[in-house]
């Protein structure tokens, strides 16, 4: 919260939004992080037998959310929906061996459920933010980051924000350098030397 040693950038793109960042000097960083770490906490909770180990697991994964959320990152946000929704159907089709049959039926309608009301919210949110056609200079909350990104009249560009480009540097960098990376927490601090317009 204190934004020490944050990257200036994200101070001066969205001065009204506190990005949390913890140690690291870019929210993404910290995103992927707690984005990766989300399925491990929620994979472990749902394969605990104690009652305490699966309420410190839902307390960790309630946290671990509240983070990534708080870190106003997008990417974060569907890799951590991504990820979650990912592992979850794999625990169903996989099942656990100690399951009863009575509850795997449950635990899927229960997915099956939240799949259907995650789809109609985001359709729902999409037809608001392209009504009120949200925009960047809008983006004063976390809500409006979400709704900026939803909002069809804008254009992809304006949406992504130059994305593009720092996807492509990514790919490049993976291409160069697949296994040891270019550090946790260096990837702005070199993306402009992998980026297609500076090669």
């Amino acid at each position: 919260w204190t934004r020490r040693a944050l990257l200036l950038d994200w101070i001066l793109l969205d001065p009204s939004i506190v990005r949390i960042n913890a140690s690291f000097t870019d929210v993404n960083a910290l995103d992927a992080y707690l984005a990766s770490v989300l399925t491990v906490v929620v994979a472990l909770t749902v394969a605990a037998r104690r009652v305490e180990a699966k309420v410190a697991g839902a307390v960790s994964a309630a946290a671990i959310v509240g983070a990534t959320v708080f870190t106003a990152s997008r990417a974060a946000w569907a890799g951590m929906v991504a990820g979650t929704a990912v592992m979850v159907v794999g625990l169903l089709v996989w099942r656990l061996p100690s399951w009863p049959a009575s509850a795997y039926r449950a635990a899927r309608m229960a997915v099956i459920s939240v799949m259907v009301v995650f789809a109609l919210g985001l359709v729902g949110a999409t037809a608001w933010a392209t009504a009120r056609d949200a925009r960047i200079g809008q983006r004063h909350s976390y809500v409006n980051v979400m709704l900026h990104t939803l909002n069809l009249r804008a254009t992809a560009e304006e949406r992504l924000r130059g994305r593009v480009q720092f996807w492509a540097a990514a790919t490049r960098m993976v291409g160069a350098r697949p296994w040891a990376g270019v550090g946790i927490g260096r990837y702005f601090k070199e993306v402009y030397r992998w980026a297609p317009n500076q090669a």
